[in-house]
């Protein structure tokens, strides 16, 4: 829902900013540095003026913060998803919030530090003089401060950049301590004028090295989020053929059928890393990493230098108004709600029994909905102006977080369905009116674009499923099509369990209840006979290489790269067992108990083969680079 209010009649000035530029302007300037650009120049008036706009946005968030953290630690505390017909609060917060199940659990941990740190509510909601410090600041505040080091701590959220306060609140926790180090201090140094980065780029999504690793967000709901806000989770990214991601969804689906519970991605990752190394060819930690396993992580770490790098530049952004200034009046008007009306649920959050914290909670997320869905509009304006390098941040998860006190991943997400539904016009007026949340959108928008479909019968279809069917079907439905589209003409032809019915990949439409039933089905060996027939598909003829996207803590998407470079490290030295102009032995002719020729040998063996006959063993694929393991 783009916001189609005047730009030129916001009420937050940018008289701080218009005021230090004469003073830039005046500033010698050493050749080759940045240069504050015109105050006239009619682009950043522009970037200027949403920005103004995106603080306005902001702060009507945080004015509704402190209620949702209430309630929310109310209905956490009572445990009243149960009363309410749920098994865990995970399924109650999907289902009926549109949330995760983390979302509930860090609002109600900041709802329960609220209770005994009201400063803090009033320092969320820009009560207290110096203006908000932003949810995210909040929640790591929370986690570390007692009732006598709460100024010291607020004091300095005021002043430090994000990521440099999670970095002191975790050292402080590992101590002990609820008081920062004497010597936390803001970044200071270089040219207070502001002006381009020369070391910051617009924001991507796509990547084209596999295995790389950083701070942005999945492209797609993922519950595989770090429990813990004071770790700096990492996003490990992998080109992989679209048969090798279907295969790991239905290693996933076997996982949680064995568990007996929705377990998350991260679970899964860890048991794979544990039965890696508990097998007989376990990751050799101390070898030399190859490839992609040795550029993923340090991807992370130039990106947190960058930030930092940038924050110093800038002494801390002073170069744009401060954030004390914007009023949210303007922004609920917009999105309906009166002030009178908000007040009043405001002051009756987290009172009342399970129907009426569920009522509240439901409430003030159809507020917060609407205003998180026109500033992604906002910023989605902004990245096509190349805004970040302008104002001097990383990426828009980047001045999210550092500008607006919003999650990076929540974000990212609002903009990339912003993306993602401009060329699917039914799914977005569904979207933009609330018919349907984000977690649904994004699922539509990978579905559609996965098989090429943007037609209005397939875009209803699909909107009528996300507003009858529970978000967790239409998941499953997800990773079917994703299954049904990596197989393409083999699905019918060699699947003997769930693929008989017509498939989506070919329709664009839902699957039917017959189907779906037929994908929870799982009978001893379906599982191994999908993914045989996905390597083999992924061999002979794949349907497109795609991202793949896992959410991880550091420490446990380090172990599962390597885990990664150890089988294809070890891969690559069975292939090359035989010599490259010898044709490779069938199972019968290698012998009882030899390696059998499985999809992911044979890949490295055309890999090997390849790179022998272009005598270019230096630049082969399977010393380093290959995606296929």
């Amino acid at each position: 829902m783009a916001t189609n209010a005047p730009l030129v009649s916001l009420k937050p000035s940018n008289s701080a900013v218009m005021t230090s530029l004469p003073a830039c302007r005046e500033t010698a300037v050493p050749y080759g540095a940045p240069r504050t650009p015109s105050p006239g120049y009619p682009r950043e008036l522009s970037l200027f003026r949403s920005d103004a706009l995106a603080l306005s946005l902001r702060a009507g968030l945080d004015r509704i913060v402190p209620a949702l953290a209430r309630a929310c630690a109310a209905f956490h505390k009572g445990a009243f998803w149960r009363t309410l017909g749920y098994a865990r609060p995970g399924d109650h917060a999907r289902e009926r919030f549109g949330r995760s199940s983390r979302w509930l659990r860090d609002l109600a941990a900041l709802g329960a530090a609220f209770e005994n740190l009201p400063s803090l509510a009033d320092a969320v909601a820009g009560a207290s003089p110096g203006g908000s410090i932003g949810r995210v600041a909040a929640s790591i505040v929370a986690r570390v401060a007692s009732p006598e080091s709460l100024e010291a701590w607020l004091a300095l959220s005021r002043t430090m950049p994000v990521r440099l306060l999670r970095e002191v609140a975790a050292r402080a926790r590992r101590e002990g301590s609820s008081w920062p180090d004497q010597g936390a201090t803001a970044p200071t140094g270089g040219s207070g004028c502001g002006g381009e980065s020369r070391t910051s780029q617009p924001d991507t999504t796509l990547l084209s090295s596999p295995g790389q690793v950083d701070s942005s967000p999945p492209s797609a709901p993922d519950e595989s989020e770090d429990d813990d806000p004071l770790s700096d989770g990492v996003l490990v990214r992998l080109l992989v053929p679209a048969p090798v991601a279907a295969a790991f969804d239905e290693t996933l689906d076997l996982y949680r059928a064995v568990v007996g519970s929705q377990t998350t991605v991260t679970e899964f990752v860890e048991a794979l890393v544990a039965d890696s190394e508990a097998g007989p060819h376990p990751a050799d930690a101390h070898a030399a990493p190859l490839g992609w396993a040795a550029a993923g992580p340090r991807e992370g770490e130039v990106r947190a230098l960058r930030e930092k790098a940038l924050a110093r530049s800038t002494r801390g952004w002073e170069h744009l108004s401060d954030n004390d200034t914007a009023t949210p009046d303007w922004s609920f008007a917009l999105a309906g709600m009166s002030l009178a009306a908000l007040e009043e649920l405001i002051s009756r959050a987290g009172q009342g029994g399970p129907e009426d914290l569920d009522a509240q909670i439901r409430a003030l997320i159809r507020l917060e909905d609407d205003l998180e869905r026109r500033l992604a509009s906002v910023l989605a304006d902004m990245a096509d102006q190349n805004a970040w390098a302008r104002l001097r941040f990383d990426s828009v998860g980047h001045y999210a977080e550092q500008r607006l006190g919003i999650s990076r991943s929540a974000a990212q997400d609002r903009v990339r369905a912003v993306r993602g539904l401009s060329h699917l016009p039914v799914v977005r007026a569904a979207y933009e009116v609330g018919s349907i949340g984000l977690d649904a959108a994004l699922l539509i928008v990978r579905v559609l674009e996965r098989g090429g479909f943007a037609g209005e019968e397939a875009q209803e279809a699909w909107v009528r499923r996300a507003m009858e069917a529970s978000v967790k079907r239409l998941r499953d439905e997800e990773r079917l099509t994703g299954r049904w589209f990596a197989m393409g003409s083999r699905s019918a032809e060699d699947s003997q369990d769930d693929a008989a019915a017509q498939s989506p990949a070919t329709t664009g439409l839902p699957p039917d209840d017959a189907a779906w039933q037929r994908s929870l089905r799982r009978e001893a060996g379906s599982t191994r006979r999908r993914i045989a027939l996905l390597g083999d598909i992924a061999l002979e003829s794949p349907a497109g290489d795609v991202f793949f996207r896992l959410r991880l803590p550091s420490d446990l998407a380090s172990a599962f790269l390597s885990s990664l470079e150890s089988a294809r490290s070890r891969l690559a030295r069975i292939a090359g067992e035989v010599p490259w102009d010898q044709p490779w032995p069938t199972e019968h002719e290698a012998g009882e108990g030899a390696v059998h020729a499985a999809a992911s040998l044979l890949c490295a063996r055309m890999s090997y083969v390849s790179c022998q006959e272009n005598n270019a063993q230096s630049q082969c694929p399977i010393r380093g680079q290959s995606h296929i393991s």
